[in-house]
């Protein structure tokens, strides 16, 4: 599924607190817009975690990076399980710098 813009962002939220009877500071929508990057599931997750389990924002906004980070190293090993060295040196140039697919093959060249 393609990601929410920002202005679908702060409505999908706003009207599943509207539907929950929960309101919700303008304030909160703009950070989990900007923090959670349009992604449904973590906007939903976030939901789940204000609504239904009543915790506050911090702690729900908290809950939601943290378990959406798990998932993204999760799925980053299955990636690289093949080739660990070979992405590690990817990343490595990335991190360095390197953007142009040039330099990275280059940087992960010498380093090789």
């Amino acid at each position: 599924m393609e990601g929410f813009s920002y202005e679908q962002s702060l409505e999908f939220p706003g009207k599943g607190f509207e539907e929950l009877g929960i309101s919700i500071l303008g304030s909160e929508l703009e950070e989990i817009a900007a923090t959670l990057g349009g992604i449904p599931s973590w906007l939903t997750l976030y939901g789940y975690y204000r609504g239904i389990r009543r915790l506050d924002h911090r702690e729900a906004l908290k809950l939601v990076t943290k378990e959406g980070l798990a998932i993204a190293l999760s799925e980053l090993e299955k990636v690289i399980e093949n080739s660990r060295a070979r992405y590690t040196a990817i990343l490595k140039a990335v991190v360095s710098g390197f953007r142009g697919w040039k330099d990275v093959k280059t940087f992960i060249e010498t380093i090789e």
